[in-house]
Order: C-alpha cells, then structure tokens, then sequence
C-alpha cells in the first residue's frame, strides 16, 4: 500500500479494496500528499470513485476532474416535526402515498438544477427549477425517534441529495479550464461556481423537505427561498424547510496539512469543520434508519479531519443473491420511481450493519460516545433514488 494511505480508527481494506484504492493514488499521482481511508470505505461502485475517503491534494497541483466525484455537494439535511402527531399509523399511510409525488427523482429538462441556472455575474438563479432527489443514495421520508422516556416519540423529515446536472457543468468546465486546486478554494470566479453549487444543493434539499413535510400532512420550520428567480412580482417564491441538522457529505475544502496549506476532498465523510454538533447523524441504510451519536472526544475528530457520513455499502447490486427471503418485508413503507417489488438497496446484505463491535469501535476512536447514548430515526415512509 502506497505510504500516503493512511487507515483511520481501525480500518482495514480488503484485497479488492486496496486495489480500487491503488487505482486512485495513480490517478492522483504527485497532487495527492495523503489519502485517510475511514470505516465506512466503499468500493463498490463500478463507475463512481470510492467513497469513505479524505484526499489532501497539493495546492499548486492541477485540478483532475475525474477525482471530482459525482456526488460533489451532497448533503444531509434533518428538520424536526413541530407539530403533534397523535396517529403514526395515520402518517405513514399518508406519507407512502403523498411521498410518491412530492419530490420527483429526475425532473423533466429544463427545470433541473444546471449550470444554465447561474447568473455568472451575480451568482444567482437566471430561471426557476424543481427538486429534485439527486443520485444515487438519495432520499428523503419521514423517520421517528424514541424519546428518552421511551414512551413518547418525536418524528423528524430527513433528505440526502445533491445536484447532478450542475456537478456534471462543473466537471466539464474543470476540462477544460483546467485550474489548479489552489484555484478552487481562492480563485474567485472558481469560489463562486462552487459556493453556488453548494447553496444550490443545500436550498434542494431545504425544499425537498418542506414538499415532503407538506405532502405528509406535518409542519417544519420554513422560510422562503429568497434566491429563487421570480416569474414577475405577484409570485410567490418556493419555501424550504430550516434544517435542525445539515452534514455536507462530498465537499471541497481549504485544510491545513503539516504545517502548509493544501485542499482537501471528502467523499461520503464529513468535514471536521461540521462535525462539533450537538448531534452528528449516521445513515445506515433505509431500512435500518439513522443513528445519532453524541460526539465526546473533539482532538480525535480533529486529528481524523472528518467522521463517516454512512455505514458503507457491503455488496454491490450485481453481487447480491437473487431472491425475496433477502429482502424480509423490507419494502414496507419505501417506495421508488421506476417499477419493481425490490430494490438493491433494501437487500439484507446491501449495506454494512451498523451494530457490528469492529465499526462501533471505530466509532468510538474517532470521538463518538457509542456506549449509552446512541438515538435511531427509523423510517417510517421514504422515497429513495433508483
């Protein structure tokens, strides 16, 4: 394994892993000061780059758009139900209904989120667009949570999603324009492409929350969407949910590195920066909900630069054995765009568990409290990417 691999919190890549692994340091070449492989390591995607990773690339090093990922400013958004929900078998046969329509995975062209949506001038919309949820590994629905009395329950609307036609623009204009990394975090018309799609990612998500939210018949926390480009002056603009939580999962960041400045890419982690929350939440997988760990060691969480955004995926579709004792009534209450009684994602072995003592003890070394005081969402209704 190339000496600027570095493991964190115990883990340990497997021979196919290392391989995929080997593939990206190559593909970075003398860019890449160190790679931080974490427990959540992903390698199972045949055309995406691996996720569960922390690249720390040299400043001056030109830009290689295929280290972009496709997932570039996804994000994690959870806002809490303010209203009293006094029949939960009421709402989720609302929600597995209402969910169908309220966010659609791909919208018809010329209402997606692109690079045609950007005012290059002002960094602002040129022309509406619909949410939409965003990729592979997106989804939004409705989960709740045991409160600790473990009588009462509290239900949160949560969304994981980006923006895929703006990251594809972005990609193309990193071909061609070819900027140095160093250009990405300072250059300023490279600051605003980016700072645009963040925003952009992060307002999709607020309104694929308050669409969710208002399909299934629960009120959030919202205000409206001052971004948004209007039709003429009697229109309304779009509301987007306040998120209580919001973890950027694939991001693009100025870090420091032994004593020097360098840029650092995330894949399916978390950035430090956003990691000293009250909450920090885990996905494990749709079927096994959301874990919330409270964080109990900062220098850890320091010194790892970032925590897993997930669980990581065990095995990928192809792998998966074909048949329906696998999936256990797992399609309960989730629900997706294109036909199928099963999804890839609802498979037993699709995703790794999240109890395991290898990953909670990862967990545990990177600043996690896993021992008394760990919090599921479970899912009650979610529309997921397929």
């Amino acid at each position: 394994m190339d000496p600027r691999v570095r493991c964190i919190a115990g883990c340990t890549p497997n021979a196919e892993q290392l391989r995929k692994i080997d593939a990206y340091v190559r593909a970075a070449g003398d860019a890449l000061l160190e790679l931080r492989v974490f427990p959540n390591l992903d390698t199972t995607s045949a055309d995406d780059l691996p996720t569960g990773m922390l690249a720390i690339m040299a400043p001056g090093a030109p830009v290689n758009a295929a280290l972009i990922s496709d997932q570039l400013f996804e994000g994690v958004a959870a806002v809490k139900v303010a209203s009293p929900v006094h029949k939960e078998k009421a709402l989720i046969k609302q929600a597995s209904v209402a969910l169908k329509e309220a966010v659609q995975q791909t919208p018809a062209a010329g209402v997606r989120f692109s690079g045609d949506v950007r005012d290059a001038k002002y960094n602002r919309d040129t022309r509406q667009w619909a949410p939409e949820l965003g990729g592979p590994g997106s989804f939004v629905g409705i989960y709740s949570q045991l409160e600790e009395d473990h009588r009462t329950k509290s239900y949160w609307v949560v969304a994981r999603s980006t923006v895929p036609e703006y990251v594809r623009d972005v990609k193309q204009a990193l071909i061609k324009e070819q900027p140095t990394y160093r250009d990405l975090v300072q250059g300023h018309e490279w600051k605003k492409r980016l700072s645009f799609g963040v925003n952009g990612a992060n307002r999709n998500l607020g309104r694929m929350l308050a669409n969710a939210a208002e399909a299934c018949g629960v009120a959030v926390p919202r205000r409206d969407e001052i971004c948004a480009h209007l039709i003429d002056a009697n229109h309304l603009p779009p509301e987007i949910a306040v998120p209580d939580i919001e973890q950027h999962t694939h991001t693009i960041e100025s870090v420091a590195f032994e004593g020097k400045p360098a840029v650092a890419l995330s894949y399916g982690v978390v950035h430090a920066d956003e990691c000293f929350t009250e909450r920090f939440l885990l996905v494990a997988s749709q079927y096994d909900g959301i874990i919330s760990f409270p964080l109990s060691d900062y220098s850890a969480i320091s010194q790892a630069m970032a925590l897993p955004a997930d669980t990581g995926r065990k095995m990928a579709p192809a792998q998966l054995p074909v048949g329906a004792q696998h999936y256990d009534g797992r399609t309960n209450g989730v629900m997706w765009e294109g036909g199928g009684k099963t999804h890839p994602d609802l498979h037993v072995a699709a995703f790794n568990p999240i109890g395991t003592p290898a990953f909670r003890n990862g967990m545990s070394q990177l600043g996690w409290d896993v021992k008394d005081r760990e919090q599921r969402l479970v899912p009650l209704a979610v529309k997921i990417y397929h």
